[in-house]
């Protein structure tokens, strides 16, 4: 399934709990789960240039295989992507999104490079403007290094508005960059054997 996606990421100090309001918007259901996320490109990088990332989720004993792409209208604050994303039955190399992604980089080999272990509390809110969908991750990157990260996907102005409601309950400061870019950053700041 392709739809687009709007999202902002902030780390924050450590973990809390979701209130049951932020500003305008009353919280529904949540939900803790542990998301195992490997990560694709090809060894020379292509799929990075291209500003696409290339995962492989595991979450509640399902697999999921996700390529996302930005769009030319991306914006300052909320990121806009296009996201292509099925559940994978058979190989992963022959879901939508691997043959997507291969087709993005002229058929090229696309090699696992990275794994992220996330612990997520996520939670719904509605009311305010649109839908919001927060999730508070504790992320455990290959290096044993943790960071702890809120996203919030949503319409880009009713996210702004979560956001600073979001931020008179807790300290936000606006990730510089996606936990793929983290895990890259990590992984290229570890000594070579």
């Amino acid at each position: 399934m392709s739809r687009v996606e709007s999202e902002r990421q902030w780390l924050v100090e450590g973990p809390f709990q979701w209130p049951e309001r932020i500003g305008g918007h009353r919280g529904g259901c949540t939900e803790q789960r542990v998301v195992i996320d490997r990560y694709f490109d090809t060894g020379d990088r292509s799929l990075s240039r291209l500003g696409a990332t290339l995962r492989l989720r595991t979450q509640e004993g399902d697999l999921v295989a996700t390529l996302k792409r930005p769009l030319a209208d991306d914006r300052p604050g909320a990121r806009r992507r296009l996201e292509l994303e099925t559940p994978v039955d058979g190989a992963p190399a022959e879901s939508p999104p691997f043959v997507a992604a291969r087709d993005l980089v002229q058929g090229q080999e696309v090699v696992e490079f990275g794994v992220v272990r996330t612990e997520r509390l996520a939670r719904s809110y509605r009311g305010g403007g649109g839908p919001i969908e927060a999730v508070l991750d504790e992320v455990v990157y290959p290096d044993g290094g943790r960071e702890w990260r809120v996203e919030a996907e949503g319409a880009p102005q009713d996210i702004d508005d979560f956001a600073a409601a979001l931020a008179t309950f807790v300290e936000l400061t606006p990730a510089r960059r996606g936990k793929v870019g983290e895990l890259r950053r990590r992984l290229q700041s570890e000594p070579s054997t």
